[in-house]
């Protein structure tokens, strides 16, 4: 997975050595929240969590989809994971914590 600052998600597929974009849609709920990625996150079950400037996706691998998480004000930085359901996120001002 490579996020970028402005065109969204890429995630290379090994198999046809080409890489598969995710964009932000407004009239699709299961796209990225926005095409700002801040950081990308993959947990030790192999679910990959990625922070936009409009708040937390969670990748689903089978549908290709996004489940979105929106943190008004919040723009996250970094991350450190206790576990697969807890997820602990910096941002500006206090920590974050968001639990599945």
């Amino acid at each position: 997975m490579v996020g970028t600052a402005n065109a969204g998600l890429n995630r290379f597929d090994v198999k046809k050595n080409s890489f598969k974009s995710y964009k932000y849609n407004p009239a699709k709920p299961s796209t990225i929240s926005s095409n700002l990625v801040r950081l990308i996150y993959e947990t030790r079950d192999g679910t990959f969590w990625i922070a936009t400037d409009q708040g937390l996706n969670k990748y689903d691998r089978k549908k290709e989809t996004f489940t979105r998480f929106f943190f008004t004000g919040y723009n996250l930085y970094s991350h450190y994971s206790k576990s697969d359901k807890k997820i602990l996120l910096q941002r500006k001002a206090p920590l974050l914590k968001f639990y599945e």
